[in-house]
């Protein structure tokens, strides 16, 4: 008989069940090969996240075919149904609103099992800092490989990485672009935000690069240049782990600091200047080639001061192009009718200047 799904964990919009929670029998589909012996369900309404996985499976195969076997560093649903909840699936442990209603709506995204999240190993120390290190640059990697794909995942957080045994994935698709078009309507969405929005998004470790880097393309008048959302996409998920990874110490600062300036200027340089290569062969092998020094993260959360210092100090500052000096204004030529004048008044107002007429006054009564 089959053990109900326990109830472990919930985000925003997802409940966890393990083991998996059972499908319906109908609308039924395979995403990825899987052989693991455990799994879980993901239980969300989110019809976008599972357009995005369709669509990180598609770009992971055609990658396979060009010889990027990348694919051990995304945990994706094997398959996805409708949940058919049991009276064993405890299902009302899970307290997403959304969640609660007819079954025939949501989505089952059948996971294969894993450990613990990478922002828990690091609080723990669970895992060496050079496995860590060492894992997180080839997801990185992976990653760029994923984006010139023009997909992004956009949400990479340390609590959305996780391990299966000691491999390294990223999971959890709710925020990610599958295209151009969704990618362009993600950062035009920034960029509609009033100031106080975007300075609290900012505080969030995954975003605070990316966005900043917006803010510098829009105070430079770079942004509406042709070609530059495409070379965007191409560094996105860079920044995006970069922003955590340097909050806890597995990259250094000069490294980041070196890191974040090459990006800054190439683009500004060049809008249309892909990056994809230059961040395989140069920029990411050399953002680690320092030791780690690791530390405790919050990175799903807003940072504390000392986090977000840490990143501002890694921030190229916008450096605004001076307006050309304007000409020396023409020297006046003087009114010598209005300056005999002044003259005459000078001299009458120096001492023994000249004779003044006194007029008496009235007298008060």
């Amino acid at each position: 008989m089959r053990r109900g799904g326990e109830y472990k964990a919930q985000g925003a919009d997802t409940c966890v069940y393990m083991p998996q929670v059972a499908c319906s029998k109908k609308g039924r589909k395979t995403l990825r090969t899987s052989h693991a012996l455990e799994y879980v369900s993901r239980i969300t309404r989110d019809v976008h996240e599972l357009k995005v996985q369709v669509a990180v499976s598609k770009a992971l195969d055609a990658l396979e075919t060009e010889g990027h076997a990348i694919s051990k560093f995304f945990n994706l649903a094997a398959s996805t149904c409708n949940p058919e909840f049991k009276p064993e699936d405890r299902r009302e442990r899970c307290t997403v609103r959304e969640l609660q209603g007819d079954p025939t709506f949501l989505i089952n995204l059948v996971t294969p099992k894993q450990g613990d999240t990478l922002a828990k190993t690091i609080r723990d120390k669970s895992k060496p800092d050079a496995l860590t290190k060492t894992s997180l640059k080839g997801l990185m990697l992976a990653m760029v490989r994923l984006n010139a794909r023009t997909i992004t995942h956009s949400d990479s957080h340390f609590n959305n990485l996780g391990w299966i045994g000691d491999q390294l994935v990223i999971f959890d698709w709710g925020r990610g672009t599958m295209n151009d078009k969704t990618f362009k309507t993600w950062v035009n969405k920034y960029i509609s935000w009033d100031k106080p929005t975007q300075e609290n998004w900012k505080t969030f470790s995954q975003h605070t690069l990316q966005f900043s880097l917006i803010d510098d393309l829009i105070q430079s008048k770079t942004m509406k240049k042709a070609g530059l959302y495409t070379t965007l996409q191409s560094v996105w998920d860079s920044l995006g782990l970069l922003g955590p990874a340097r909050g806890a110490g597995v990259v250094s600062e000069p490294k980041s600091a070196a890191f974040m300036t090459a990006v800054f200027t190439a683009i500004k340089g060049d809008p249309k200047q892909i990056l994809t290569e230059k961040l395989i062969n140069t920029l990411i092998p050399a953002l680690f080639e320092d030791p780690p020094v690791i530390h405790p993260v919050v990175a799903e959360r807003p940072m504390p001061p000392a986090e977000a210092r840490a990143l501002s100090r890694i921030i190229p500052s916008v450096v605004e192009v001076p307006a050309p000096a304007a000409a020396p204004a023409a020297a006046p030529v003087p009114d010598r009718k209005l300056e005999d004048m002044k003259e005459a008044c000078r001299k009458l107002l120096a001492p023994g200047g000249g004779t003044r007429r006194r007029k008496r006054l009235p007298q008060l009564r």
